[in-house]
């Protein structure tokens, strides 16, 4: 007993003396590190500790605890995120949308609602950077019942007005008025100015592709009075900028002057003063105001120059262009319509690449998904084949029993049958002679003749037996004689 004790304190002071023992033993904690991951940006120190964390994860995953086994799949799906993330930010979409897939696939083994909703939230970006839409409102769709499970009224409402913006750019209108009235009276209920003048700007957008120009205009109207009690700022600029576009569809010239000049005033954004003064600048000319149609389709040009939008330089060289021409100025109106050219050919020049890169990405996603598909055929035909031999085993061992029991049954009713012959055999014998002789014979197929000394032999005869036996059958003698 003293000798354990004694060897208890010796192992005890072992690990005071060796602190690196002691927390070499004790396993890293991962909730831990994922929060000191979270806290940093980017850099080496975080690389360090990803790397540190999906090492410990990686051990602990086999764990026989299920929390701390739960904890490392978490981490795991942690990195898996993280390195798709970075995947992601240096252009390498399609592994950065395998990683997310894996981490998706993690959080999903464990239930982590969570977890699904950020590695979910990743993809449906990543599909909306790329331009696939379709995918972008599968995606929008899986989140919407995620965000139900978790009872999160804020995100339903952002997740409904997305899957409404992803359909009225399908050209799904009426579809996508559907689920923006729905996002509309979550954010009503709640009360947030914020979210409803979103909600205006897609209801209105949705209403303008349907040429619902009465309902696009009471919404734009909302949207002005919910980004007018936030005061000045882009959002109110933007606000502004829409309701213009409403009145200019409904050829109020006047009014939608009034309110791109309301937007001017709203911020010092020069891409977005590029855009209201481009489009006072084309409004005018359609007027015949050409004075102020140049004033502000030159300044116009400078903000987009400034900011180096080729959109907004497209949209302010074609106005500048036809005023130059009106104006009798055509080596300027040259000079603007090259730039428009120039512009142009960069915008389709963008859209193809962008088309080219999409399908590009679709076409390895598709062949991704049917390599996947090949390899869950080979897996089920596998599987099948596996089958269908366990059930031929099945078959010959089913055949098999059969049989054998057939063959049992015929072998136990010969033996009945030669056991009653083989009794009535011996009743015979043990009727005729003395039981040992009967016995010797069974046994040897002989008996042994016998000396006996003393012997007592009777002799009958009926009376009258021949007489009876001529007047009576067989079968009544033997009776009679019994």
């Amino acid at each position: 007993m003293v000798s354990r004790a004694i060897a208890l304190l010796v192992f005890c002071g072992s690990l005071v003396c060796n602190p690196a023992a002691a927390s070499a033993s004790t396993p890293p904690d991962l909730k831990a590190l994922r929060a000191r991951i979270g806290a940093l940006q980017s850099g080496v120190a975080r690389d360090s500790l990803l790397a540190e964390l999906e090492q410990a994860a990686t051990e602990q995953e086999g764990s026989a605890d299920p929390m701390t086994r739960e904890e490392a799949v978490r981490s795991l799906a942690f990195c898996d995120l993280a390195r798709a993330l970075a995947l992601r930010a240096s252009g390498n979409a399609l592994p950065a949308l395998t990683t997310m897939d894996k981490a998706l696939a993690r959080y999903e083994s464990i239930q982590d609602t969570a977890g699904m909703v950020a590695a979910m939230e990743d993809r449906r970006d990543l599909y909306l950077s790329r331009g696939d839409l379709e995918a972008y409102l599968k995606s929008c769709e899986h989140l919407l019942g995620l965000y139900t499970i978790l009872g999160d009224s804020t995100n339903i409402g952002w997740e409904l007005a997305n899957i409404s913006l992803a359909l009225t750019n399908l050209g799904h209108g009426s579809e996508a008025l559907g689920y923006m009235r729905r996002s509309w009276r979550i954010f009503e209920q709640m009360g947030d100015s914020t979210e409803l003048a979103f909600s205006c700007i897609e209801l209105g957008r949705a209403h303008r592709a349907m040429g619902n120009l009465d309902s696009a205009f009471h919404y734009a109207e909302l949207e002005v009075r919910f980004m007018q009690r936030r005061g000045l700022g882009m959002d109110l600029c933007r606000a502004f900028y829409h309701r213009a576009e409403v009145w200019e569809q409904m050829h109020a010239v006047d009014s939608a002057l009034a309110d791109l000049r309301r937007s001017t005033a709203c911020t010092d954004t020069s891409t977005l003063l590029a855009a209201s003064y481009a489009a006072m600048a084309r409004l005018e000319l359609a007027a015949g105001l050409l004075g102020q149609a140049e004033g502000h389709g030159t300044t116009a040009l400078a903000m987009a120059r400034a900011t180096g939008n080729i959109q907004r330089l497209h949209a302010a060289a074609s106005v500048l262009a036809s005023i130059y021409v009106d104006r009798g100025r055509f080596q300027e109106a040259l000079e603007m319509r090259t730039l428009e050219m120039r512009m142009g050919d960069s915008l389709r020049s963008d859209a193809l690449l962008r088309s080219v890169d999409r399908l590009s990405f679709l076409q390895r996603i598709y062949a991704d998904s049917l390599r996947n598909a090949d390899e869950r055929y080979s897996i089920i035909r596998d599987r099948d084949a596996q089958l269908s031999r366990e059930r031929e085993r099945r078959n010959v061992l089913l055949y098999s029993a059969f049989g054998l029991l057939m063959i049992t049954g015929l072998v136990w009713r010969q033996r009945n049958k030669v056991n009653k012959a083989r009794k009535r055999s011996d009743e015979l014998l043990l009727n005729i002679l003395p039981s040992e002789v009967a016995e010797e014979l069974k046994a040897k197929g002989e008996a042994e003749a016998r000396q006996i000394d003393q012997v007592t032999v009777l002799f009958t005869d009926f009376k009258g037996f021949t007489e009876m036996s001529e007047k009576l059958t067989a079968k009544e003698l033997v009776a009679d004689i019994h």
